[in-house]
């Protein structure tokens, strides 16, 4: 019989239960351990334990001196025994690691234990840990915790998650929530304070409606789908809109919701997260009005084009017709007011098509005089005519270094918001002014330029702006128009426009009596487009090429600009060892144009690499193959252009080596 099944036998002839006879021994209950060390020789022996491992093995009925290990672990348990199986047959790896377990007496204890081969021989060591968090859940909350030890670790253990789950919540760009049936929060991550103007410390266990900050066109759907996530016993994820209950600012939540619901069916709550997803949504609002603005330009375009061809005809035909006529022709005067309308309708239709032209991102010298007037010509047309349109513009030209499509479109939605802020009657007023002293209101956002600098003013005799909301019009998405009847960005987009030239936008108004929007611009000096230029050759990668000159140079020269470097040409060594000391540019990478018998210019490599080592060095070869490049030059370039390479490989070889 061998010695492991007799150890066994022996084994289960001492385990004794409740209820066993009394002249049995009873077994020994499974303990604690920390920190037990062994150490086996080459035939798994046991050579040495220290006092931790050894009082554990002798607690479990175990007396380790002078025995196998594999005995041991037979003792301890079948599963110990077949755990260590592929460590002792060597699979190649020296490192064995199991969570195993050991049942005494009722109880049931876990082990981590970790083997490690070494040489001829083996360490391993055994350290009690707790159990998975599945054989926790299901059983009694004390059936793990009768040890001084084990109460130690499960509270190290908590606090541990305490603290990671405290560290997720501050970090986590949404918010973690748990609901009763009623949606009254069990548990809410403290950003939820940032969306909905309500702490999270108020949310709990108090009797604030969940509904209250759920935007009021979006309430349905989002209960629709919380009776889906009821029906189909699964997580739905929706997208709605959430308003500060303080602020009355707008955000976009993404939530992902999983009803509770017990075995007979009874919903207990819900648990789920949000995401902010206001910024998404402002970009795909952009994008959507983009395309729009695209395709209303293209119709636009095509009918004023026709609609002025059309007022063309009626234009010629009433010249004609008046001058077949006397001054004192019944007809004379009819023609002449046909011709004036037509004329004033041709002038129209060419300032919509000059609007539409326009492309944002285009910057150029505008004068706001005459921007305004073209403008006002527009807004007296389009808006009713309860409101009169009036203007007050500077003496002097007022000139700006600005997007003009841009600009126009800030002045058109301060136009209309302010006719949406006098439904029955009123007066809109534009001023213009070269302000030499300003000083930003109250509610303003950017920054004040340098003075003087231009300044437009808006004045509307409208109801104003409830005090409540000035700290929040300029905020993306914030509108207290009806739902469907505003996007909230006019404003926002405003701000923006004033925040990229440098300039400030503000409010001033008072409630029952009108409001001003006051845009604060920097004076073009007329030096900005040589600025702007100069900034952009600066962004640009600076290519140094040096080479004979000739056709080759300057085709290369210019196929390099083509694809967006600042290329500065050399055609001979010394001056392009001049051009690099100069460091008039930082150049990114010398391109030199030469044959492989050429050593003047391949003398230049191992010379640039020692005076800029930081910058690359291309070499194009020019009638030659490049294994008849010295080694010693091959070792220092970075790339090598030969005459097999294509374009497409060319280009993006030298911008990965550029970047």
């Amino acid at each position: 019989m061998s010695v492991r099944a007799s150890t066994a036998r022996e084994q289960s002839a001492t385990v004794t239960g409740v209820g066993r006879d009394a002249g049995t021994v009873a077994e020994p209950p499974v303990c604690w351990i920390e920190g037990g060390v062994a150490l086996l020789d080459e035939g798994r022996r046991v050579e040495r334990v220290n006092v931790s491992l050894g009082r554990w093995l002798r607690a479990m009925g175990c007396d380790p001196v002078g025995r196998g290990f594999e005995e041991l672990l037979a003792a301890l348990g079948p599963e110990w025994e077949a755990a260590f199986a592929p460590a002792w047959e060597g699979t190649g790896e020296p490192f064995f690691h199991a969570q195993l377990r050991a049942s005494r007496a009722g109880r049931t204890a876990w082990y981590e234990v970790e083997a490690t081969r070494h040489g001829s021989g083996w360490s391993v060591r055994v350290q009690s840990v707790l159990p998975p968090l599945t054989e926790l859940a299901e059983t009694p909350w004390n059936a793990h915790l009768a040890g001084e030890w084990e109460q130690r670790r499960l509270f190290m253990r908590l606090l541990r998650a305490e603290a990671q789950l405290s560290h997720l919540m501050r970090s986590l760009p949404g918010v973690i929530f748990s609901q009763r049936a009623d949606f009254a929060f069990q548990f809410v991550s403290p950003r939820v304070g940032e969306l909905t103007g309500v702490p999270a410390e108020e949310w709990v266990g108090q009797a604030r409606s969940f509904w209250e900050v759920v935007h009021e066109a979006d309430a349905e759907e989002l209960q629709q789908q919380c009776r889906r996530a009821v029906r189909g016993r699964e997580g739905v994820a929706t997208g709605f809109r959430v308003r500060n209950v303080r602020t009355g600012q707008i955000a976009h939540v993404l939530e992902h919701r999983e009803a509770v619901v017990s075995a007979a069916g009874l919903v207990i709550g819900y648990e789920g997260f949000w995401l902010d997803v206001t910024r998404q949504k402002l970009a795909e609002r952009r994008l959507s009005s983009a395309a729009w603005k695209e395709t209303l330009a293209t119709l636009t375009m095509g009918l004023a084009h026709d609609f002025s061809n059309i007022l063309a005809g009626i234009l010629s035909l009433a010249d004609t017709f008046r001058a077949q006529v006397d001054g004192g022709h019944p007809f004379a005067e009819g023609l002449g007011l046909i011709r004036q309308n037509a004329w004033q309708a041709c002038q129209l239709v060419q300032r919509m098509m000059n609007l539409h032209r326009c492309m944002t991102g285009e910057m150029g010298y505008h004068d706001l005089n005459e921007t305004v007037t073209e403008l006002v010509d527009l807004v007296q047309r389009v808006l009713p005519r309860r409101i009169r349109v009036e203007t007050e513009l500077a003496a002097q030209a007022l000139p700006l270094y600005a997007d003009g499509m841009e600009l126009r479109q800030v002045i058109l939605n301060l136009a209309l918001n302010a006719a949406e802020a006098m439904p029955q009657r009123g007066r809109l007023r534009f001023e213009t002014r070269l302000c030499e002293v300003a000083a930003l209101p109250a509610h303003a956002h950017g920054t004040l330029p340098a003075l003087p600098c231009v300044c437009l003013y808006t004045r509307d005799s409208g109801h104003g702006i409830a005090a409540r909301h000035l700290p929040h019009i300029f905020d993306p998405f914030f509108t207290t128009k009806p739902v469907n009847k505003g996007s909230g960005l006019g404003l926002y987009n405003a701000r923006l426009f004033v925040e990229r030239h440098r300039g400030a936008i503000a409010v001033e108004t008072r409630e029952g009596e009108g409001t001003v929007f006051s845009l604060w611009l920097p004076r073009a000096d007329f030096s900005e487009a040589e600025r702007v230029e100069s900034a952009v050759l600066q962004r640009r990668p600076s290519l140094l090429l040096v080479g004979e000159p000739g056709m080759l140079h300057d085709s290369t020269a210019e196929f390099l600009r083509v694809q967006g470097y600042y290329v500065r040409q050399a055609f001979a060594p010394d001056r392009a060892r001049d051009a690099l000391l100069a460091e008039e540019h930082p150049f990114r990478a010398v391109w030199i144009l030469a044959g492989p018998a050429e050593p003047a210019f391949l003398g230049l490599v191992s010379e640039l690499r020692i005076l800029r080592p930081e910058v690359k060095l291309v070499l194009q070869l020019v009638g030659g193959e490049a294994d008849r490049v010295p080694e010693e030059v091959r070792r220092q370039l970075d790339l090598v252009i030969t005459n097999e390479m294509n374009e497409e490989t060319m280009v993006k070889s030298l911008r990965r080596l550029c970047e």
